[in-house]
């Protein structure tokens, strides 16, 4: 096309063609470009907000900034509000382990060493907003692969998404991404028989006095490790025979009145103690880790891989047995709710035996009263029969 000829002597600039960009739809936000920025921008709307939001998409390619903005624009018509685009797990999770340092939480340890050994190299630099189930399941697999049990890996998780409920619950997020429960499959089963009792109370006394008091009382009432091992001087009180529980994993305060036998071992214990002192110490330092000494215990008195915890369940057996009403042993074993209670409450092979013993016996008494119906029946009939036939022989003449 011919340049246009010079008017007064300067030359004339080519028009540029009218090129009409097509609207956007209303609601499918907009991308722009800011001054000084090599960035696209995007722009859209939130529920409830009258003014635009308007953030970077963090890439200078156009599609890469279409498909960021559609992800925005598609966790607002689902969640209401999209998540901070730098907002990260390590953020979260940080924020819920100081939290709960903080609210005195008794268990900190176990959490951040689930954070520190296993989810962090993971997930500490995810951004919330891409944290997706898929990832979630591949941490599972993979921790199943390295030899993780399912309770272990359930743990882990559980951390996380206790962090995110928090977050959500403070307004940080809207929404909480599904999570993983693998399958787990570790009830334990452990009881300490009667005709046992003896044996490992005489293999517990040889470690300590202390390991012998911890099993009276673990075995009397179903109380954990960590109450037990954790009771000073001024719980224990002589004159009433009681020992009380002033916090608990359950938060909650206990009392106990002691037998004649547990009243004698925590005296001993006590004795040359000031109120502040624990009552159970191994050469006057409080019990940390007794693993080796229970388990030369239980190998000592031939009870077999017997976990301390499992005297919980025994002693929530043997309340059970003798006629205890299950609300009266829940308040001294500690057990909040019944379901739990119930768990623990476990059926053996000796109460199974007892059921078949009752019905035989059942069976027994049927025949016994069966024989003895029909004997008074044979001894009566004869009798019915001779005074009808006398009856007869009266009237017949």
């Amino acid at each position: 096309m011919p340049e246009p000829p010079p008017v007064n002597g300067e030359p004339t600039q080519a028009k540029k063609p009218n090129v009409t960009k097509p609207r956007r739809t209303r609601g499918s936000g907009s991308l722009y470009r800011q001054q000084h920025s090599a960035n696209w921008w995007c722009q859209y709307y939130v529920p409830g907000n009258p003014k635009p939001r308007k953030e970077s998409t963090g890439t200078a390619d156009y599609n890469e900034a279409e498909s960021i903005l559609q992800q925005k624009l598609a966790e607002v018509r689902t969640k209401g509000e999209p998540a901070p685009a730098k907002l990260t797990v390590k953020e979260l999770v940080e924020a819920k382990l100081k939290f709960d340092q903080v609210n005195g939480l008794k268990d900190t340890k176990s959490p951040e060493g689930r954070w520190r050994l296993h989810l962090a190299p993971v997930f500490a630099n995810v951004k919330v907003r891409n944290l997706s189930p898929d990832m979630l399941e591949r941490y599972a697999f993979k921790r199943r692969e390295e030899g993780a049990e399912p309770a272990s890996v359930n743990r882990e998780l559980a951390l996380l998404r206790n962090a995110l409920r928090r977050a959500k619950k403070k307004g940080t997020i809207s929404d909480v991404v599904s999570f993983p429960i693998l399958k787990e499959d570790n009830v334990r089963k452990g009881f300490l028989e009667d005709h046992q009792y003896s044996q490992l109370a005489e293999a517990t006394a040889k470690q300590g006095l202390w390991l012998r008091t911890a099993f009276e009382i673990a075995d009397s009432f179903g109380w954990r490790k960590g109450e037990i091992f954790t009771l000073k001087v001024r719980q224990f009180e002589p004159r009433n025979d009681a020992l009380r529980l002033f916090d608990s994993k359950n938060l909650d305060g206990r009392l106990a009145f002691v037998t004649k036998r547990l009243k004698e071992l925590l005296q001993q214990c006590c004795a040359r103690k000031g109120p502040d002192d624990f009552i159970l110490t191994r050469e006057g330092k409080p019990i940390v880790d007794f693993r080796r000494a229970w388990h030369e215990a239980c190998q000592e008195a031939k009870v077999g891989d017997l976990y301390f915890h499992d005297l919980r369940r025994t002693a929530v057996r043997n309340m059970r047995r003798l006629g205890i009403p299950e609300s009266v042993a829940m308040k001294v074993s500690g057990h909040r709710t019944s379901s739990t209670f119930r768990r623990y409450e476990i059926v053996d092979e000796s109460d199974l035996q007892a059921v078949t013993k009752k019905l035989d016996a059942k069976a027994k008494k049927m025949e016994r009263d069966k024989k003895k119906e029909n004997t008074t029946t044979i001894q009566r009939k004869p009798q019915t029969t001779i005074h009808g036939t006398m009856q007869l022989k009266e009237r017949h003449l």
